[in-house]
């Protein structure tokens, strides 16, 4: 999961995305992703033009 800075993100929105997150494996170790859901707020909040981009790959 990505981490932000408690002052720039609330904690609520912190705990949907613990409660959210996807479990996988990556070689053999487990990791933990965003679900699709905070993944989509999560690069509308960026504000920056490649998250965008990807939003439109996203939608499509």
């Amino acid at each position: 999961m990505r981490q932000t800075h408690p002052s720039s993100n609330n904690w609520e929105t912190l705990k949907e995305a613990d409660q959210e997150k996807q479990r996988g494996f990556h070689g053999g170790t487990p990791v933990f992703s965003l679900g699709i859901e905070q993944y989509i707020i999560n690069k509308r909040a960026t504000g920056r033009k490649k998250d965008f981009g990807d939003l439109e790959i996203i939608d499509e």
